[in-house]
């Protein structure tokens, strides 16, 4: 098991992306400001009206925190707030009409919230996201992560440079040439696989090679000696992840004679899914949907693969001897994170303890939490503890040597 251990909240998305792309990461509080203010969306809302009821969920807004659009681009709104506000009257109703409006605007928002976090995908290639990603390989870290963005992984997939196998001659020439052999399913355009890194097997995993990726059966995938699961370097995402995918039984379009009649079961590994707009992401003629614990009240978590992950969590935090908490605050209402924690410092405690948040009352929380005595190293940004820039651009131009 790993001997350091990093934990992310949103704070860390915040701390690695370079700002001269024009994204910045959503923070609960915050997620209409950020969306509203970015140039993708800044006209307007129309593009998800397209797949989502996105006028639904704004009236419901409106009739309940009485904020219009206007209201939502310069104020904080709770999205948390909002969705456990729908979820709890839909159970209530009797009324069907009520539920399925309740439904449409509760999707329409965590369509929009999943299509902005889709946007944020290669926004890792930072100067700090380099730096996070060859600390957590130098020192075998375990990454616990509650952010359903890909850029921990990014990172360190990134820092870890070209793989041994980037692209096998199986999947060299032509598309109608292309036969993947059983010794090439551990190709990997970079050395760390995310596949193997998430603390459980997936059903089918796109192969993480240039161009557009093979679907590998997950039980083809992990029979190879080189396709086992990793004991450390993991990043074990507590909520989910938007590359973690399912099929639904709505189709795409309407069946052909030979098409199957239903769909597959099992958990997807995708390697770039698409939330055009709010519109569900799909794999042949099925619906996906992703695999996340929304940001609810009243969280659950016994769903597959959340036991496992959860379980490998604790296992790796009983263990480790340094811990790094980056950008989350152990929110009160949160409490299956403070039960991790205190069962997992029970009988165990840390030689050193690291907080990056601006908000000082967070050293505390986790003190208290891990049980730790010692001196707690504190900084209020990654991007300040590494004294790096927030863009590769920010370097400073090399001087002209002298003549």
């Amino acid at each position: 098991m790993a001997q350091v251990v990093f934990l992310l909240g949103a704070g860390f998305s915040c701390s690695i992306l370079d700002p001269s792309r024009g994204k910045a990461a959503p923070l609960a509080r915050n997620f209409f400001q950020v969306l509203l203010g970015d140039r993708r969306y800044e006209r307007g809302l129309d593009g998800f009206r397209q797949h989502v009821f996105v006028d639904v969920l704004l009236e419901e807004i409106a009739r309940y925190w009485h904020l219009d659009l206007d209201g939502l681009k310069v104020r904080p709104f709770d999205i948390e707030e909002c969705l456990t506000l729908f979820e709890s009257q839909a159970a209530e109703t009797p009324d069907a009409d009520r539920k399925l409006r309740l439904a449409r605007a509760s999707f329409a928002l965590r369509q929009m919230i999943l299509t902005y976090l889709g946007d944020l995908s290669h926004g890792a290639h930072t100067p700090t996201g380099e730096q996070f990603g060859k600390e957590v390989l130098a020192s075998g870290a375990d990454v616990l992560t509650f952010n359903y963005d890909t850029l921990a992984e990014e990172a360190i997939a990134s820092a870890s440079g070209i793989g041994p196998k980037p692209m096998p001659d199986s999947l060299r020439g032509m598309p109608e040439e292309r036969v993947l052999l059983d010794d090439d399913v551990d190709a990997s355009h970079l050395a760390w696989k995310p596949a193997l890194a998430f603390g459980f097997e997936f059903d089918e995993v796109s192969l993480p090679v240039a161009g557009v990726p093979p679907n590998v059966d997950g039980g083809r995938y992990y029979r190879h000696p080189n396709n086992q699961l990793y004991s450390a370097t993991r990043v074990l995402k507590l909520h989910g992840s938007i590359d973690w995918l399912r099929y639904t039984d709505q189709r795409r379009y309407p069946p052909f004679e030979d098409d199957p009649q239903e769909p597959k079961t099992g958990i997807v590994l995708e390697r770039h899914p698409t939330y055009w707009f709010g519109e569900a992401p799909s794999r042949d003629m099925w619906r996906m949907e992703p695999i996340v614990i929304p940001p609810l009240l009243y969280k659950r978590f016994d769903e597959e693969p959340f036991p496992a992950v959860w379980d490998a969590a604790l296992q790796t935090l009983s263990e480790c001897q340094t811990l790094i908490v980056i950008g989350y605050s152990f929110p009160p209402t949160d409490f299956r994170t403070r039960r991790l924690f205190l069962e997992a410092f029970s009988e165990h405690s840390l030689d050193n303890l690291v907080v990056i948040n601006p908000d000082p009352m967070v050293a505390g929380t986790a003190r208290q939490l891990t049980h730790f005595s010692g001196a707690v190293m504190t900084c209020d940004d990654l991007r300040a503890l590494y004294g790096l820039p927030q863009s590769w651009f920010d370097f400073p131009a090399a001087t002209e040597p002298p003549s």
